[in-house]
């Protein structure tokens, strides 16, 4: 009996899984045409995965303009306050730069942070609302946002973050150099921001954190490399969340993969977005089964 249940619910979930897919064909017939790169990014294809490409360095002049009237509003560009902008450091989908400045009464650094769009709009509203979350509800030193811009359309071309810099060193750099003592201490501290994150930042929903409009939190779509790699994945129907249960965040990512793969197989080789080292770097899904197996949540890489 319980094998029988497991069966028809094989069958139930394949037939959805067909259903979506028409959906997903009807959609993509409204996206003909469509570029899935945008003029500041684009994506290649390495080995065996898709990184972004930046097609446009963030000019730093920009950024010092943006910073200091963020951080000096009520001075013009002529004044006596120091403003320098150095590249820090940079990621997949960031560049981070050091803003250190100077006045006659104080010397501040901040951290000015440039994301590419990789999901317009939420992910830095969502990285925000977490710096402010933790900051609210924790003991975890992280820093004050001072002012951001969830979308590109501004002076500099991108998204932004403008925050406080936390003095510091990379723990990689002194590790080595450190007595056992210190190492100790702060494992310690390691394991009590762990601890903090596990019991203090808890919630109903899975999903991204968020600011509603009277600043109070909301959990909203979820920002996950897995909804937007390759860029292409932004053409499809996605179910973002929020997620009430693991189970239905599973059956996203598992709808978004197969969602891909099928648009990447129908998809004429002259379209901007085909690409065919990204098709042969999809898994080979079948849906024509129909014998319960079990399945293990693990990482998709």
């Amino acid at each position: 009996m319980f094998l029988g249940g497991l069966g028809n619910l094989w069958l139930i979930t394949r037939e959805l899984f067909i259903l979506r897919l028409r959906v997903v064909d009807l959609a993509l017939h409204n996206l003909d045409g469509f570029n899935c790169m945008t003029p500041s990014m684009d994506w290649e294809v390495e080995a065996t995965y898709t990184v972004p490409r930046w097609m446009v360095v963030p000019d730093i002049s920009n950024i010092e303009a943006i910073s200091r009237n963020h951080l000096f509003p009520n001075t013009d560009s002529s004044s006596a306050e120091e403003l320098t902008v150095t590249f820090l450091a940079e990621g997949s989908f960031n560049k981070t730069y050091t803003v250190d400045t100077k006045t006659k009464s104080l010397v501040k650094s901040y951290v000015f942070r440039v994301s590419l769009p990789v999901e317009p709009g939420d992910k830095v509203r969502n990285e925000v609302a977490t710096l402010d979350y933790v900051k609210r509800h924790t003991k975890i030193p992280v820093p004050t946002v001072i002012a951001y811009d969830s979308s590109s359309d501004n002076v500099l071309g991108f998204e932004w973050i403008l925050m406080e810099k936390i003095p510091g060193a990379p723990l990689s750099d002194i590790w080595s150099r450190l007595s056992y003592i210190s190492k100790g201490a702060i494992t310690r501290e390691i394991a009590s921001h762990v601890f903090q994150l596990r019991n203090i930042c808890v919630f109903n929903e899975s999903g991204g954190l968020y600011h509603d409009s009277k600043a109070e939190f909301i959990i909203g779509p979820v920002v996950t490399q897995f909804m937007f790699m390759n860029g292409r994945r932004q053409l499809l129907l996605r179910d973002r969340g929020p997620y009430h249960h693991d189970s239905d965040f599973v059956r996203a990512l598992i709808d978004v993969q197969i969602a891909d793969i099928h648009f990447l197989k129908n998809m004429p080789s002259n379209d901007p977005n085909f690409n065919e080292g990204l098709l042969e770097d999809g898994p080979a899904i079948s849906l024509s089964s129909s014998t319960p197996r079990s399945f293990a949540q693990q990482h998709h890489d």
